[in-house]
């Protein structure tokens, strides 16, 4: 919840235009049930111990109950054994199994905040200075990595670093502690670091708090509809933070998350078991080529790179097609687009409590429909960057539109609101750009070719989807030699595919780097043909030059990226090419894997008695039949008063007409405070197993309890009309059983406009359209009102 004084500096827009911003720019308040990532968790356990938590492509499956357990022994094992503190953070170092999920959830209930680091894929000297930089006292492996990790730790943090390796056969998972670790942990405490790459030549850790992720995950539409009963992949690298997407997402809300395996049939066979995907366009491409093949996957989620406009038409008719964009330090992300055919793709509005400004260089709101620079408000914006502090200063700044002393980040993203308060990308404002969906500094990786002792100058570009490196120096260098060097400060997808060796690199007037005359050679290099339309197949892997390790030709938008999936309307296709430098035989197997591909199935129409359908899901759900249990219950108690003051011509007393009404604003209150609701899903999700599942389920459905809030308002006001009228009545009466003042009778009134408000602001879509207004007067009436109810109540006692 934001201030009445929010969106206050906006001297610079016209009127239409501030009433505009202060409509676009908020996401929808919604109540988030937990705000710890492992609490949601654990009452998934509770509630759904015996459901499959998650499949390894192997076969091998954990229950919630088990994973649960595993989860809690590994917490007490790292603070009883290995010292770990509230606060510290974990280095984890695996590849994709069921132990990736046990360490996870062990790290968050031991109170640690987990950096997690794909063991078969990164340098040996990035894993050393991650270990160094995250100041992890404990570093969580597989045992295939751990004589890996040993050679990586730098010698000055050998003696403070413990290495823990753990595999599914591990004698602790039969002997260890399963009592709850009983650590406190906060909404404000650290859940995970994502390490990307970084401006000064090294990665660059963004660190997340739990509150962040809870807000993303907890909610639609980054929820995915992710509940018990379906079924989620998890492909992507676990060092993405949209992996943290695909696991999280679904512990927290009670799916199945399928691992899958390297080869392209173990892709495939985990796709076919999946109902929810979550990845990058290039993934959706080239692992799910046919709809026909893939008629169980009901939900798509693309983000990390361009969306081709054809990719989300061929989907959206047959299934819901998201279109989502935010770079790791917002949480994951903070809008997403469900595209409709033949309508616009954009990246869609603001989640759920946060808040998105387009922004001029002087950091105030650009008008509608102008270019500009997105920033993130809101829970899901990170803490900053690891020892970074001047950096961290520079992006993240106190969010002047709220004045709620939370923080806003400078995404760098370039977009426009659309007439609709959606946003439109159009690109970056600096030189982070994405590479096969992940983020690459290119001045970062220009330092690093500038540290082979015989370049003089070097410049990281990249251009039609290819990194090129570009560097100066007395003689042409080997280009292996050139990847060692990039390769050993930066991760494998920020290493240049394409080389070119010039003997001067142009400046311009102003000293810097010509950047297009660089794009001009490029382009002469290596002309583009004509981009063919979605083919059926890939094109044959061509082997070619040492020059090129993989090449992915894919048509892209204007400039660069972030994490956001900008559209790109053209058509496209992806040629894999491998060059010969076997130490970046890893790098091309795996960013060939986020190549593309697509192709056509239809659903079947939906049948049935629409009517009923209506009825079961809109007139009989659970929010409904709350509302309706308090507001019949208030009719009840109507009816028994009024049957009770039969003998006195039906009058009711008007001091049991203030209770009653006290009494109601007092529920709907309650129903709004943290440590009510707390309790409530604290207490439902604590149902023993024992009692029968048609009871159960409806304890599941807690989160419903917003119609109890709304029957009690409701409740409350209705009351409140009855005795306005008896009030009204005995004043006109002058009734000297029941003498009204004429203070009291404005009182009244003033309580009854109050009340009125309320429920007129809070309408669907008057609260949509004025959404800061329906805030401010559910606060300031809704206090207000209660606080008048009790002092009438005590005065006309």
């Amino acid at each position: 919840m934001v201030s009445s004084r929010s969106f206050h500096s906006l001297e610079s827009l016209s009127l239409a235009d501030r009433v505009l911003f202060n409509q676009f720019s908020r996401g929808p308040s919604d109540v988030i049930p937990y705000h710890v990532v492992h609490h949601a968790f654990e009452s998934i356990a509770a509630a759904h111990p015996d459901v499959t938590a998650v499949r390894h492509y192997d076969g091998t499956t954990i229950t919630y109950r088990e994973l649960n357990r595993r989860a809690n022994i590994l917490a007490n094992e790292l603070r009883g054994t290995h010292g770990l503190r509230k606060g510290d953070r974990v280095v984890l170092v695996y590849s994709r199994c069921i132990e990736m999920v046990v360490f996870i959830l062990a790290v968050l209930k031991a109170g640690g905040q987990y950096v997690p680091l794909d063991g078969g894929i990164i340098p040996e000297d990035t894993l050393g200075y991650d270990i160094a930089d995250s100041g992890a006292p404990v570093v969580l492996c597989l045992p295939k990595f751990r004589e890996k990790v040993l050679r990586s730790i730098p010698d000055d943090r050998r003696d403070v670093v413990r290495v823990v390796d753990l595999d599914a056969n591990s004698w602790l998972w039969k002997h260890g502690n399963a009592g709850h670790p009983g650590v406190i942990v906060k909404p404000e405490d650290g859940a995970y670091v994502i390490y990307t790459s970084g401006t000064t030549g090294r990665p660059k850790g963004v660190d997340v708090r739990h509150e962040g992720v809870t807000n993303t995950l907890l909610a639609e539409p980054s929820k995915l509809g992710i509940r018990v009963g379906k079924n989620v992949a998890q492909q992507l690298n676990v060092g993405f933070d949209m992996c943290a997407w695909e696991i999280l997402g679904t512990m927290m809300n009670g799916g199945t998350l399928h691992i899958r395996g390297s080869g392209n049939d173990l892709w495939t066979d985990c796709l076919q078991r999946v109902d929810t995907v979550i990845a990058t366009p290039s993934v959706v491409l080239k692992h799910i080529p046919k709809r026909e093949d893939f008629p169980n996957i009901r939900t798509i989620a693309v983000g990390g790179e361009p969306c081709p406009l054809a990719l989300a038409e061929q989907w959206a008719p047959y299934i819901k097609f998201w279109n989502v964009c935010g770079p790791t330090e917002i949480s994951i992300l903070n809008t997403a687009h469900l595209h409709k055919p033949g309508k616009t793709l954009s990246i869609g509005k603001p989640n759920p409590n946060t808040n998105v400004y387009v922004l001029d260089e002087n950091e105030n709101p650009v008008p509608i429909g102008q270019p500009g620079v997105m920033w993130a408000g809101g829970p899901g914006v990170s803490r900053g960057y690891l020892n970074l502090p001047e950096l961290t200063s520079q992006r993240y700044k106190l969010d002047k539109f709220t004045q709620d002393g939370r923080m806003m980040f400078n995404t760098g993203d370039l977009a426009r609101w659309l007439e609709d308060g959606s946003l439109e990308p159009l690109g970056r404002k600096d030189d982070q750009v994405k590479i096969s969906g992940f983020r690459v500094e290119l001045d970062g990786v220009s330092r690093a070719i500038e540290k082979h002792s015989a370049v003089t100058k070097g410049c990281a570009l990249k251009i039609e989807d290819r990194l090129w490196g570009f560097y100066s120096a007395a003689a042409p260098i080997d280009e292996a030699e050139l990847k060692t060097i990039v390769g050993e400060g930066q991760p494998f997808y920020a290493v240049p595919t394409v080389w070119k060796y010039l003997p001067v690199i142009e400046l311009t007037p102003n000293g810097k780097v010509d950047k297009r005359v660089l794009r001009d050679i490029a382009g002469g290099a290596t002309p583009s043909p004509p981009l063919p339309p979605i083919s059926t197949s890939m094109s044959t892997p061509q082997t070619g030059s040492s020059a090129s390790s993989i090449r992915t030709e894919v048509a892209s938008p204007t400039k660069s990226e972030s994490g956001c999936t900008l559209v790109d309307s053209r058509n496209f296709t992806v040629i894999p090419s491998h060059g010969s430098d076997p130490d970046l035989e890893k790098t091309a197997a795996f960013v060939e894997e986020e190549a593309e591909k697509q192709e056509d199935y239809e659903l079947p129409s939906k049948n049935g008695f629409h009517g009923w359908r209506w009825i079961r899901h809109r007139g009989l759900n659970a929010y409904r039949k709350l509302f309706g249990v308090i507001f019949l219950a208030n009719l009840a108690t109507f009816v028994f008063l009024l049957w009770d003051a039969r003998e006195n011509n039906f009058s009711l007393p008007l001091n049991h007409l203030a209770t009653a009404v006290a009494a109601n604003l007092l529920g709907a209150v309650l129903l709004r405070q943290d440590y009510v609701v707390n309790f409530i899903f604290w207490l439902c999700s604590r149902v023993p197993t024992s009692v029968p599942l048609a009871i159960r389920r409806h304890f599941a459905r807690v989160y419903h309890n917003g119609g109890v809030h709304s029957g009690c308002a409701v409740s409350a006001t209705v009351w409140w009309v009855i005795f306005t009228g008896a009030a009204t009545g005995n004043f006109l009466a002058s009734n000297p059983l029941h003498s009204v003042s004429l203070i009291t009778l404005v009182l009244t009134y003033l309580i009854l406009l109050l009340l009125l408000a309320i429920l007129v602001m809070a309408y669907p879509s008057i609260r949509g359209k004025m959404h800061d207004q329906f805030e401010w007067t559910h606060r300031f009436a809704g206090w207000s009102a209660l606080a008048l109810v009790w002092a009438h109540v005590v005065a006309t006692a």
